[in-house]
């Protein structure tokens, strides 16, 4: 056991990359939205070209898609992510945990070089009017979550997904 100020290494690293992404949003409202849909992929690319110490990609792709039906949405959501390279050399790894992102584990709990999580979410509306000040109604919802990160390439299965939930 160590006490006293974290001695830091001396290492250095260099990581310099270029992004590129599409996104498509017609998402009606951020907080709790009841039509449209986000669709979106981004790619991150590390070059030696460029610069950096290594050469890595992450590809990330993402859909959220409500439907609506009176007071009543079911939501759709789901977010994959995969790395070439481990983070170990400088690229942060995806990681899940959180509310709505395998609900019961820690925000960041898990992580690894290749992710991914899909998501069922309902909702109700409890009223009509919204609350007084905040111009937003009362909701009443739950959500089914199922994922898992993986290090591996070889990993990567439904064999080994994680199941959560919240209500």
């Amino acid at each position: 056991m160590r006490i006293g100020p974290a001695r830091l290494s001396s290492d250095s690293s260099q990581t310099t990359f270029f992004t590129s992404g599409f996104a498509i949003d017609t998402i009606d409202q951020i907080a709790v939205p009841r039509s449209g849909v986000n669709f979106e992929v981004d790619w991150v690319s590390a070059r030696e070209s460029l610069g950096s110490d290594i050469t890595a990609d992450i590809v990330t792709v993402s859909l959220l898609k409500p439907q609506t039906w009176g007071k009543n949405t079911l939501l759709h959501w789901w977010d994959f992510s995969a790395t070439t390279k481990d983070a170990s050399i400088g690229l942060s790894p995806t990681s899940l945990g959180g509310l709505f992102s395998l609900s019961g584990y820690a925000p960041n709990e898990l992580s690894g070089r290749h992710s991914g999580i899909g998501r069922v979410l309902y909702y109700r509306a409890l009223g009509d009017n919204a609350i007084s000040g905040f111009n937003t109604s009362i909701y009443l919802g739950a959500s089914f979550e199922m994922g898992n990160v993986w290090q591996d390439d070889d990993a990567v299965s439904f064999s080994n997904t994680v199941f959560a939930g919240s209500l």
